[in-house]
Formats: structure tokens, sequence, C-alpha cells
């Protein structure tokens, strides 16, 4: 199958969330000639590479379930505004009856 391909399992996801519109990212440390690192992007922890990055960028909006409770959707809201992200929180229209 894909033994080969080491970022394979990273870089795809089953069908079922194609409707995911995300972003992945994968880096590597390149090695130097002399043992050490290349390309340092950051702190390493034991859970991975601290990578900065800027979530202005990154995200346009949120979704919410169309399936989940009105409390949960306030809530969305109110931590989008606790930490200033300034991007809209919409409920998802998945759940809508499709127009052709």
């Amino acid at each position: 199958m894909h033994e080969d391909n080491l970022v394979w399992p990273f870089m795809h996801k089953r069908l079922s969330y194609a409707h995911e519109t995300e972003v992945r990212a994968i880096t590597m440390r390149l090695p130097k000639g002399d043992g050490g690192v290349d390309i340092d992007i950051g702190k390493e922890t034991r859970h991975g590479i601290w990578v900065p990055t800027s979530l202005e960028q990154l995200v346009e909006e949120v979704f919410v379930s169309p399936t989940a409770s009105d409390w949960f959707a306030d809530l969305v809201k109110r931590v989008m505004q606790r930490y200033e992200a300034g991007k809209p929180v919409r409920r998802s229209r998945l759940a809508d009856e499709p127009f052709w």
C-alpha cells in the first residue's frame, strides 16, 4: 500500500471527513554535514516542535455543527471573543435541505 511513504498517514484522511477543509503541515529537521541541524524552526517539546504561526492568517471563520446545542454555539462565540480572535462563528448548514 503506502508503506514507503512516511507522510501518507498524516496527509490523508478518511473520505467521511472530506467536508473538513483543514491545513496540515509537516516539518523536518534536516541534518547538516557536521551532525548539527541545518534548519531550526522552533522549540522542540515531547509532543513535537513548536512552530510559531498566526491564527489570523490560518482561520477565516469557525463553523459549529448543525446538531450542536445552542449553549455550545454560544460558548464557541464567547471563547472567540475572549481571545479576541475576531473571526465569525457560524452554524454549519450541512443539515439544511440541499438545493441543486
